[in-house]
């Protein structure tokens, strides 16, 4: 979740929502991953002793914009791997 267009140098809030079947030590997220025009901007790990508070769960991130900017979130099961990672770009005002 980010906005479609902001003003240059402006600073945004992503949201990455993830929802996940099972949430359990043998079954769960084991990580969630966000790419800014491709570079690394956060991963969030997890296992079996660390798992996601929920089956269904929300992690921020800050970005400030000051050009084009895609967005792609994804992130992988344990057991099952991940679905097709969700892309976003975000254009200048």
């Amino acid at each position: 979740e980010a906005p479609d267009q902001v003003a240059e140098g402006a600073e945004i809030t992503v949201k990455i929502h993830v929802t996940h079947r099972g949430n359990s030590f043998a079954h769960y997220t084991n990580w969630v991953k966000v790419l800014v025009n491709g570079n690394e901007a956060a991963l969030w790990q997890y296992s079996a002793n660390n798992l996601p508070e929920n089956a269904k769960f929300t992690r921020e991130i800050k970005l400030i914009i000051n050009k084009s900017t895609e967005i792609v979130a994804e992130s992988s099961c344990n057991l099952h791997g991940g679905d097709k990672p969700s892309k976003k770009t975000i254009t200048l005002k």
